[in-house]
Formats: structure tokens, C-alpha cells, sequence
């Protein structure tokens, strides 16, 4: 796995998605950028390791991120995108794996009440902000051990699943 694993790197890349920032720069969907990128630092022998030159769209070739996750796409990975949008939207969607005009509807909505662009993708900044919160659910449900639970699974079950 490619991702930063010190909890310092973790807490810096977190703390600048949660503010709109990124170490590349480009959108949700922004491919070409990373296109070129990966490009590039095949050419020169580097890794696309802690997002250098893998734009963020999280999902280059090679760059051991999950790819973007958009209309039509099926699966695990939809589902926790399914469940992620139903923690925090009404009204709630069925998390039944297949990422149709709902869940597009529901991502688009959840990127508008989080101030990100409203493309109905989830990209890195999409996901990112939908990891930061589950784990701020996570930790405001200390003592609701139901809420806390639901949380805490989503984190175990989709984190590696959804770009970042």
C-alpha cells in the first residue's frame, strides 16, 4: 500500500484536505493532470508514494489508490459510498452496490453540503472528506456505542476502498 502510515502524515494530509488544500493540485475527476503525472515520473524512475505526482484523483495507474468511484460502477466499493452519504443526507438512499442516478444525486448533495465540487464522483477530496466524518462520528459517539459501532465499521470496511 502506498499511503502515508505515520499518524503526523496522516493528521497533516487530513488536516489540509479538511481545508480544500492539496499537495498536486486538480479537482475530483481532474485524470489528465494525473495522466501526465504518472507519465512523468515513470520517465524518471519515481513512485507515485505519498501522492507525489498522482494529482488528486487518487487513481493513476501504478498509484496503488483506489480509482475514482462514479456512475455505473458496481460493488464493495459503492455500497461504502452508499453507507457514507446515508450517515450524513436525507433523505437515505439503498446502499444496494450499484452506483445509479441516486447515488449520484446523493454524492452530489454531499459534496454541496461540504463545500466541494458537485461532480457526483468520488474522487480524493470527496473521500477524504467523507473518512474525516467517520472519524469525527466515530469519536462524538463515545458513549453511543450503536452510533460508535456503525462508524468504526465503516472505518474497517471502506477506508482502503475509497480514494484519499
Amino acid at each position: 500500500m502506498t499511503k502515508w502510515t505515520t499518524p503526523a502524515a496522516t493528521l497533516l494530509a487530513t488536516g489540509m484536505l479538511a481545508l480544500g488544500l492539496t499537495a498536486c493540485g486538480g479537482g475530483d475527476a481532474g485524470t489528465k493532470t494525473a495522466d501526465k503525472s504518472k507519465t512523468s515520473a515513470g520517465k524518471k524512475g519515481l513512485s507515485n508514494k505519498a501522492g507525489a505526482g498522482s494529482g488528486s484523483s487518487g487513481g493513476a495507474a501504478g498509484s496503488g489508490q483506489p480509482k475514482p468511484i462514479r456512475k455505473g460502477d458496481t460493488g464493495t466499493k459503492v455500497k461504502c459510498v452508499q453507507r457514507a452519504v446515508n450517515a450524513f443526507n436525507r433523505p437515505q438512499i439503498v446502499a444496494d452496490g450499484v452506483f445509479g442516478t441516486g447515488t449520484e444525486k446523493a454524492v452530489k448533495l454531499f459534496q454541496d453540503n461540504n463545500g466541494l465540487s458537485k461532480d457526483g464522483i468520488v474522487g480524493a477530496k470527496t473521500g477524504a472528506r467523507m473518512e474525516l466524518l467517520m472519524e469525527k462520528g466515530k469519536r462524538e459517539n463515545l458513549d453511543n456505542p450503536a452510533a460508535f459501532k456503525r462508524y468504526a465499521t465503516w472505518l474497517d470496511e471502506c477506508k482502503s476502498r475509497i480514494p484519499d
